[in-house]
């Protein structure tokens, strides 16, 4: 049995301008030949640039993250648990929250709306 060896296809290459952005918001100004996928000249591309470069898709997802969930962050430094009174963001009625050690998410509404049906359901139904 012969086994022959698999040509591999050369990518075609492009000349590109280096898509990275510093902290300063400063774009490089290298010119590159690239394949059609890259965007980061071969300095751009070492890993300790990956932290600037996803600095924007981290911030936006966590963003999306707070703002698309029915939850909030209270950041606190305390020991024992504590309970504290809040409105419901649906309903406007108070309920309690315990603040727990090193836990910093809480829910944004009382027991009744912690469902988002309940809650949808509960603004379709306000009179």
């Amino acid at each position: 049995m012969i086994i022959i060896p698999k040509k591999k296809k050369k990518e075609r290459l492009y000349e590109k301008h280096c898509a990275f952005i510093d902290e300063e918001n400063i774009r490089c100004k290298t010119i590159f030949f690239g394949t059609g996928k890259s965007k980061f000249c071969k300095l751009h591309r070492q890993p300790k640039f990956r932290k600037i470069i996803d600095r924007d898709k981290i911030i936006a997802k966590k963003k999306a993250t707070l703002e698309n969930t029915a939850n909030f962050v209270i950041n606190h430094k305390n020991t024992e648990p504590i309970e504290i009174t809040r409105k419901c963001d649906c309903c406007n009625k108070l309920y309690t929250i315990i603040l727990y050690h090193s836990t910093f998410i809480y829910s944004k509404y009382c027991e009744e709306h912690r469902n988002e049906w309940k809650r949808t359901f509960y603004l379709n139904n306000k009179v």
